[in-house]
């Protein structure tokens, strides 16, 4: 385990919290030690991107405000910020992200016709048509800009 000096607790973090930090900051640690070590293992690891799903807007706007400099992009169910590490072939994102339910508004703008696959007692999949809404996003600009 490493040493970490904790210099102002911040109230709203739990202790179990804490010890869970306290562990994956040792294992990066670790991580660390053995790369430089090994330099071979460090030119052949492969970095995933990790993603921090969060609940609420506040939540979602402190965890983003740990980040420092990101960027910002949504897809069709998510706004992201991601924060990169490291160079083009071996850098790594932490990526939070929040339901647009949680922060945006839904307007139905219409409707279409979608084919979808769906289970059936005596068969495993059939095809049937059916409406979908066309839903467009309505997000705070400060999520979007």
């Amino acid at each position: 385990m490493s040493n970490i000096e904790v210099i102002d607790i911040d109230t709203r973090v739990t202790n179990d919290e804490w010890e869970r930090g306290a562990a994956t900051i040792g294992a990066l640690e670790d991580l660390i030690r053995l790369l430089k070590q090994e330099p071979r293992l460090a030119a052949r690891l492969s970095l995933s991107d990790q993603y921090l799903f969060t609940n609420s807007e506040e939540e979602w706007k402190e965890l983003n405000g740990t980040l420092g400099a990101f960027k910002k992009d949504s897809n069709q169910h998510y706004l992201r910020a991601l924060k990169h590490f490291g160079g083009d072939y071996r850098g790594f994102d932490i990526i939070s992200l929040i339901s647009k339910e949680e922060t945006c508004q839904a307007v139905v703008t219409g409707t279409q016709t979608v084919k979808k696959m769906v289970p059936m007692e005596d068969v495993e999949y059939v095809e049937i048509e059916v409406e979908e809404d066309i839903v467009e996003w309505k997000c705070p600009e400060r999520w979007t800009d």
